[in-house]
């Protein structure tokens, strides 16, 4: 997704959850990119997603919810979204008449798997277990940044955790630390684990403490071509 951030999860019954669609630099080629992924992986099910899950009200994380899922017609079953709906420039009318919205307390943290954005096999096939571990973790009165209020997300498939940051800071790292305490043991025990870097590999996420933590075997970064 170039210097932005798009993530579609695939669930064994070809249901999809987007988390984020957005982009700034290079939107133009990036946006015909993700289109032709979303095309691909929508084509069994029709125009329709599970849920879209936006981390977060900067615009490389959602600027391109409006042509290629509202002006499209993709039903979205249910929408997560961080920090508030009125923050989000363009699709805000949308996201406050959405039948199925969702938001977040300040400070809110869990490690309750989600029904809306998981997969129950049933015992025939792999569960998957989506958790939100972390949403508006950041101080309310500072607009000026909304990252540390970033939703962070874990996929739990087999024993492999996918953790997806969005543009979290070391803020909301150490937030997850304190307020999940031995229930982040729980969810890491016997498990491989994933990391896509918070913040496109920014210096004021991905903290020595978190990566002490969690031992990523991988990491992903979501960005550019640019010099860090």
């Amino acid at each position: 997704a170039g210097q932005g951030d798009s993530t579609l999860i695939v669930y064994p019954d070809d249901t999809l959850t987007l988390v984020d669609c957005g982009c700034k630099k290079n939107k133009n080629i990036v946006s015909t990119e993700i289109a032709e992924v979303l095309d691909r992986f929508m084509t069994s099910k029709g125009k329709r997603l599970k849920a879209l899950v936006l981390t977060h009200p900067d615009g490389d994380h959602y600027n391109l919810v409006e042509s290629l899922i509202i002006n499209k017609g993709v039903t979205v079953d249910t929408v997560y979204y961080g920090g508030v709906a009125s923050d989000y420039t363009g699709i805000s009318s949308w996201l406050t008449k959405h039948k199925n919205a969702v938001s977040f307390s300040q400070g809110h943290s869990s490690i309750d798997v989600v029904p809306g954005l998981s997969f129950d096999g049933g015992g025939r096939t792999p569960n998957v277990e989506v958790r939100i571990l972390a949403a508006n973790a950041g101080n309310p009165k500072v607009k000026a940044d909304a990252n540390p209020n970033s939703i962070v997300l874990s996929v739990t498939y087999f024993d492999l955790n996918i953790f997806l940051m969005g543009d979290s800071t070391t803020l909301t790292e150490v937030f997850l630390i304190f307020r999940l305490g031995s229930d982040i043991d729980k969810l890491l025990k016997g498990r491989r684990n994933v990391l896509k870097v918070g913040h496109h590999g920014s210096n004021t996420s991905t903290s020595d403490s978190w990566l002490r933590l969690i031992k990523p075997q991988v990491c992903f970064v979501s960005s550019d071509t640019r010099t860090f």
